[in-house]
């Protein structure tokens, strides 16, 4: 491995599914894929580089994961994907699910950092698509074709490629001014705990009123919402995705009071976080990362 590349803890993952094609990635193709597939990562590893030297997308199918590049970091939830942008300094590990499932693409080709660019995906750390099943059944078909191994399926394969990027363009968030954007991240690193207005109004440097007003016209919704939206929907995944009891799943998502948490979950989601799991089938999920969440003991 070279010194480019760090890896702490190395993962118990199972590695599975990859495909790479150095044919592709030496030929003359203006875009094309030379690498896929999938892989699954249980406890604490941790992967990066300081500097990437291929685009590529990862795509969360289970679980989460916690990503930052050039410092900038981010929750990756189920149905999400992540980008790691060529010359990039990244890191991503497993999320405080403790389990991360995920499929990737590599791209390649002489035509790609100008495509980025066109589809406005240069400077994207991460997406969430409206519908992520799209995004995964293409990443699957290209595995299956480099599967093939052989020059017939070059084409497409590059066909592929630029629908798969075209996919991700359409989910692109419009821009935003500078303030939004920083409080948008702000809640998004701060999912696991309360805020309130006159923080986030300080974090961008703006006044309560005037902010409000900013972040309804561009979000469509008055910032602590927006925030308690967040919590709730993260709470929903961990429902999904683990069986952490609900006790600490509130309190992961920063209630200590379950009673609260509870009768909050069922204000947004119409079901209690109990009825909501069952329905998820979230209960046949080994639980594997409940001390994740347990507090150290004073």
């Amino acid at each position: 491995m070279s010194s480019n590349h760090f890896l702490t803890a190395p993962p118990p993952c199972q590695m599975e599914n990859i495909r790479k094609n150095a044919e592709i990635f030496n030929g003359s193709y203006a875009l094309s894929v030379f690498g896929a597939g999938s892989s699954r990562w249980i406890g604490n590893c941790t992967w990066g580089e300081f500097s990437a030297h291929v685009f590529w997308i990862e795509q969360v199918t289970y679980g989460n994961a916690i990503f930052t590049q050039n410092g900038r970091e981010y929750l990756v939830n189920k149905g999400e994907v992540f980008f790691v942008l060529p010359g990039a300094s990244f890191e991503y590990r497993v999320g405080p699910a403790g389990v991360l499932h995920k499929r990737f693409v590599a791209f390649c080709g002489s035509s790609l950092m100008t495509l980025l660019r066109t589809i406005g995906l240069i400077g994207r750390d991460v997406i969430r698509p409206q519908r992520p099943h799209d995004i995964t059944r293409v990443c699957r078909q290209v595995y299956a074709l480099m599967e093939r191994e052989d020059t017939d399926s070059f084409e497409e394969i590059a066909v592929l490629a630029y629908r798969l990027l075209l996919l991700l363009s359409r989910d692109i968030p419009p821009a935003y001014p500078e303030a939004v954007n920083k409080a948008l991240l702000f809640f998004e690193q701060n999912l696991t705990r309360h805020i309130t207005q006159n923080e986030i109004c300080a974090h961008v440097y703006l006044s309560p009123p005037y902010f409000c007003k900013l972040f309804k016209r561009h979000i469509g919704v008055a910032p602590m919402k927006y925030h308690t939206n967040q919590r709730i929907a993260w709470a929903q995944s961990l429902l999904t995705d683990t069986s952490i009891p609900i006790k600490q799943i509130a309190l992961t998502a920063g209630y200590e009071d379950q009673l609260y948490f509870s009768a909050l979950f069922k204000k947004h989601t119409h079901v209690s976080p109990r009825k909501y799991r069952r329905k998820t089938n979230a209960t046949s999920i080994p639980a594997i990362n409940k001390k994740l969440f347990e507090k150290p003991s004073s």
